[in-house]
């Protein structure tokens, strides 16, 4: 059986806080296909529901980012 691959999602806010969290390869595809309106429905600021991604990073379990830096588009 082969080992999923785990993943970090490195998201800088429009409040300038930075945050980081592990996603599986799933929620990486999601990102990939659906980019910040998927960072929006699933890792919105709790207590800050106007904060919008300004540029997000994915980054491998080696530390290598998965996809160039993505500016966010306004929503």
């Amino acid at each position: 059986m082969s080992k999923k691959r785990k993943y970090i999602l490195e998201i800088l806010w429009s409040t300038g806080d930075l945050t980081e969290t592990k996603i599986s390869e799933r929620e990486k595809e999601l990102i990939e296909r659906y980019r910040e309106l998927f960072i929006l429905a699933k890792y919105e600021l709790e207590g800050a529901p106007e904060a919008r991604p300004i540029s997000y990073q994915i980054w491998d379990e080696w530390d290598n980012p998965v996809l160039p830096v993505a500016e966010a588009v306004p929503v």
